[in-house]
């Protein structure tokens, strides 16, 4: 992370440039302001600071479990992360960018900068196995006894600078508006979390979520299907996809293929993931369905967090597929989220693009059968949601059609002729969305 081709060292030599030069060659430019320019450029959207953090949880190896609470004044992230580091650790790394971290501490100390320096925020950081408890005072680190000896990782983040008066009553706008940033981001950033992640309870790591969907647009999964492939590197499956349903239902279950079903489905690792999907929107009148269209998509995942997405040609129909590809290895602009469209990039895009080739179909029409109204598909699915309601619940996340998350308004959907509607209009294009993806050229994605 510190030789001369990392974009951030790129950024600091060009940052110093601020500075005036001594006699010695040395710049007057303070640790401070490098840091503080740096951290007001790291993050390109509203929110991202939950995502990197996440990410440096799943870096570091979390898999037990990531739990966000967004409080009228301040969020809380937890998650099960050992004692990797020592405090002692993480204030080397936060006051010295040009370190060489790991890449779980190098995500981390990005929101720390980002929170502390940029935003002047109030942060209180327990990390396991630490007797005392890190607090940023909005100028600078002080050190505190731990008196609650937790057993997880917590992060603290105030709403408000150190310098802001707290509301006296209610939430404030600006609580309101970074709550709702935060699970913005979340969910159309963390969907493909390879921990079971919770944000004010809602399950969000699976591939049922809007993280594929815009507005009054939506995209009803109906296949999901994965590949693992050499050369290619691997992720694992969000757990929360197939939650509460065994494994050895796998193989009939009405909207799985390509998963194997002797094994849970969420520790396989794959090298490409994909969900078909029937597209639908808001009519005229806006409490109804009618079939829409939306392209397909090419999602760069790393460390458990879409980083990029890129369109796939420009035809739009009412079928279409988002698929999911490791950016693990990959070059990244200094704000970590974009990617440089180097040599490895195009190499990796030709890897996608010759295995796509070699599938024959994403999906057939009759897969799409299993969904509708009556059908012995659809009945299973409903038993199932009712003997375990989390699967059900995160469809019902996904469709984003009501609020109430028990299986009555979207059971009735699901067996109405509005939907119906939507799986016959996708059918139809499912042969158009197979053709236009067995010829695939690097050169039209994400042009």
């Amino acid at each position: 992370m510190t030789d001369s081709s990392d974009p951030l060292h790129s950024y600091l030599s060009q940052a110093r440039s601020e500075g005036e030069q001594g006699p010695q060659g040395f710049f007057s430019l303070s640790k401070e302001q490098v840091l503080e320019k740096m951290a007001s450029f790291s993050f390109p959207f509203r929110g991202a600071w939950l995502v990197r953090l996440v990410q440096s949880l799943v870096a570091t190896g979390n898999r037990d479990g990531i739990e966000v609470q967004l409080l009228k004044e301040k969020a809380v992230v937890r998650g099960g992360l050992g004692a990797r580091w020592t405090l002692e650790e993480v204030e080397e790394a936060f006051f010295a960018p040009h370190l060489n971290v790991s890449v779980g501490l190098h995500y981390l100390r990005t929101v720390l900068w980002f929170l502390a320096l940029a935003g002047k925020r109030e942060l209180w950081l327990h990390i396991p196995g630490q007797k005392d408890v890190l607090y940023w005072s909005g100028t600078e680190f002080r050190r505190f006894e731990d008196e609650n000896h937790l057993a997880s990782f917590q992060l603290v983040v105030s709403h408000f600078s150190y310098s802001e008066t707290l509301p006296t009553f209610g939430a404030s706008p600006k609580a309101v508006s970074e709550n709702a940033d935060l699970l913005h981001a979340a969910s159309h950033r963390l969907y493909a979390c390879p921990a079971p992640l919770t944000v004010d309870g809602r399950r969000l790591d699976t591939l049922f979520h809007p993280g594929f969907s815009e507005g009054a647009n939506r995209r009803f999964p109906v296949v999901v299907g994965t590949r693992v492939e050499q050369g290619l590197p691997s992720f694992q499956l969000p757990p929360g996809t197939f939650a509460g349903v065994k494994a050895g239902e796998l193989s009939g279950f009405p909207i799985t293929e390509g998963i194997d079903s002797a094994n849970n489905a969420s520790d396989q690792p794959v090298a490409l993931a994909w969900v078909v999907t029937a597209n639908g929107k808001k009519g005229r009148d806006v409490e109804k369905w009618e079939p829409g269209q939306a392209g397909n998509r090419l999602h760069w995942i790393v460390d458990g967090a879409e980083t990029a997405q890129m369109v796939i040609g420009s035809q739009e129909l009412s079928c279409s597929v988002s698929f999911l590809l490791s950016a693990q290895s990959l070059s990244f602009d200094v704000s970590g989220f974009g990617i440089r469209r180097d040599e490895l990039y195009q190499a990796r895009l030709h890897k996608f693009c010759d295995l796509l080739n070699g599938v024959e179909e994403i999906c057939s029409p009759g897969q799409l059968d299993r969904w509708q109204p009556g059908s012995e598909g659809l009945r299973n699915l409903i038993r199932a949601g009712e003997t375990t309601g989390t699967f059900l619940k995160n469809l019902l996340a996904g469709s984003a059609l009501y609020e109430r998350l028990d299986s009555t308004p979207f059971e009735r959907f699901l067996n109405s002729e509005e939907y119906a509607r939507i799986l016959r209009s996708a059918q139809a294009d499912v042969p158009r969305m197979n053709a236009s993806l067995a010829q695939l050229q690097p050169e039209i994605i994400g042009s």
